[in-house]
């Protein structure tokens, strides 16, 4: 059982005299002493060392109740506690404490954000954007976490449909589906590192997105519109350019089809080639797999020649020589692609149909069965028995590529 005291610090004499009032906490036999923002002088003090000045007495008794209230919340899970966990947490709940009154949600958020970048670049730039944009909403920051509840958001989703983008105008319904989805995971994750749920410490209690939906873009792509037939893919790599741009962007999209659908982030930095096959980690979800999505696939005859006219100096391919980051270079290659898409009849032609038109011609030109296609692709599923009791055979990853690539011969 936890007992308390106010305690003047009498050792602890500041040079001007001021002494530290402070929260003598026991606790399974040990002491902890609670600091507070206040202090006393010698003169509001009797001869026995008690404060005698009535106002000092009315703050002292004020943080005793504070401090009674917070341990009866705890009642009888006080025990779960060591002397140095349950100063801390008297500490976040008293003014003085980082409680959750006190978290900032940028400051949290740009944290967060530096953690998961190594792992997930992409996303921790989505974020960064997402901040930026939440800055202009807001006028300045900080933002506090607990601020963040279900009226807040609709207000911010309605400022975003109005006025969102940098220039003032209507942010699309895309990026405010992405900035709300972006809000939503940094809170989920304030909310795993400072809710203690076993000891019933909730420090961030609001769970707005129980209430608000984020909404779902209404003009994102179904998975048909993005898969190209056989045809289509024919028609891509028989497209004779017209400028470099085109060119780039014809080969870097077979490059793709080729490589079981490489994404263009990972043909930008990819700088391992063994056996005659490119190995790589998926840069979209190697945060999310234990074997941080370990990718392999063999350089079939179709990328030869490919291979070699955009050989890189330090990486496989040439393109982060030619471009200063994957973002400028994914730009380029969607550029190209809507010249592409406009002579050959395909609107909106993006480099990521490469993917989906490779996993559709697999599963329903080729027959080749889901949970293959998952390998190849690469997902971020990471079920215990496919990813840990299994040895993944790379020889059934190969067979099925070269299936694909036969397919459209």
């Amino acid at each position: 059982m936890a007992t308390f005291k106010i305690w003047i610090l009498h050792d602890n004499k500041k040079k001007n005299g001021a002494i530290p009032i402070t929260v003598q906490l026991t606790h399974n036999g040990k002491r902890r002493y609670i600091p507070t923002p206040h202090a006393v002088f010698a003169q509001q003090l009797d001869r026995n060392g008690n404060i005698k000045d009535p106002n000092i007495k009315t703050i002292a008794d004020g943080i005793y109740r504070r401090v009674k209230e917070i341990l009866d919340e705890l009642s009888f899970r006080v025990a779960a506690y060591s002397p140095d966990e349950l100063k801390e947490y008297v500490l976040r709940k008293l003014d003085k404490g980082a409680g959750h009154s006190s978290i900032d949600f940028f400051e949290f958020a740009q944290a967060y954000i530096e953690k998961i970048k190594p792992e997930q670049p992409g996303t921790a730039a989505n974020h960064c954007v997402m901040l930026n944009n939440l800055e202009r909403y807001l006028g300045a920051k900080p933002l506090r976490i607990t601020d963040i509840t279900a009226p807040f958001l609709v207000k911010y989703h309605e400022w975003m449909a109005a006025q969102g983008d940098a220039k003032g105008a209507p942010l699309g319904e895309r990026g405010q589906s992405l900035y709300l989805g972006s809000i939503r995971t940094i809170l989920n994750a304030a909310q795993k590192e400072y809710n203690d749920y076993d000891k019933g410490e909730i420090l961030i209690p609001n769970r707005p997105f129980e209430r608000f939906k984020v909404p779902k873009a209404r003009n994102i792509k179904t998975a048909e519109e993005k898969a190209l037939s056989i045809a289509q893919v024919q028609a891509i790599r028989g497209y004779t350019p017209l400028l470099k741009r085109d060119e780039l962007a014809r080969d870097c999209f077979m490059l793709s089809f080729y490589l079981c659908g490489m994404n263009s982030a990972d043909l930008y930095r990819c700088s391992e080639l063994k056996e005659g096959a490119i190995r790589y980690h998926r840069a979209k979800v190697s945060g999310r797999r234990d074997d941080k999505a370990e990718m392999r696939v063999r350089v079939e005859p179709e990328a030869l020649a490919l291979l070699a006219k955009y050989k890189g100096k330090k990486t496989i391919f040439c393109f982060c020589e030619r471009y200063a980051d994957k973002g400028t270079f994914s730009s380029a290659l969607n550029k190209g692609l809507k010249i592409i898409g406009r002579t050959v009849g395909i609107a909106d032609l993006e480099f990521y149909y490469a993917r989906h038109s490779w996993a559709t011609i697999a599963a329903n030109d080729c027959d080749i069965a889901v949970d293959t296609i998952d390998d190849c692709l690469a997902h971020s599923d990471n079920r215990i028995a496919k990813k840990s009791y299994i040895k993944k055979d790379w020889g059934k990853i190969y067979k099925a590529n070269r299936k694909v690539l036969d397919a459209i011969l």
